[in-house]
């Protein structure tokens, strides 16, 4: 039996594809994408996130997972949680809100077929790294320090001589 893209399920079939997910095989790419369009739509639209959340919690670790994670912040209400290493709902103003635009965007983008290298715990802990760094470089400006930035990369080094020339004390 082949399977199809179903669209919108109401949130109790979602559930149910959300509990079977680890157990199957062969068409579970298919019950991904109807569990995650399901998911977008009904956070989309009537603001519960909670097939969302069951579907990223019953995925395992790895390049699936945190493509999907992708897949569902991009298009849907729903942000990167650190701490659960799932999702939760946010606003989202570019989120398609109207249920006939959000299936056709949803069914011509499926999930798996995102290129992306990108990891969530990847973005979070490099955003981590440029709040600190952001932050001593920010102290160091109002104390007055000159700070050097070493670089391999010539538009980095040229970065930072702006930035010297703009954030180094002016000497009467």
């Amino acid at each position: 039996m082949k399977r199809k893209i179903t669209g919108f399920l109401p949130v109790a079939d979602a559930l149910k594809l959300c509990a079977s997910i680890k157990t199957r095989g062969t068409t579970l790419h298919i019950d991904i994408q109807n569990a995650a369009m399901s998911a977008i739509f009904h956070a989309n639209v009537h603001r519960n996130a909670d097939v969302g959340i069951r579907l990223i919690a019953s995925m395992a670790a790895g390049t699936r997972k945190s493509t999907l994670v992708l897949y569902m912040v991009q298009r849907g209400c729903f942000v990167y949680d650190g701490k659960t290493k799932g999702v939760v709902f946010a606003e989202n103003a570019d989120a398609i809100k109207v249920e006939a635009d959000l299936y056709e965007s949803l069914s011509t983008n499926l999930w798996n077929e995102e290129k992306t290298e990108d990891d969530p715990e990847a973005i979070i802990e490099a955003g981590k790294q440029m709040k600190s760094l952001l932050t001593k470089l920010a102290k160091a400006v109002k104390a007055g320090k000159v700070v050097n930035w070493v670089s391999d990369d010539a538009f980095a080094n040229k970065l930072s001589c702006e930035a010297q020339a703009t954030l180094a004390p002016v000497k009467a």
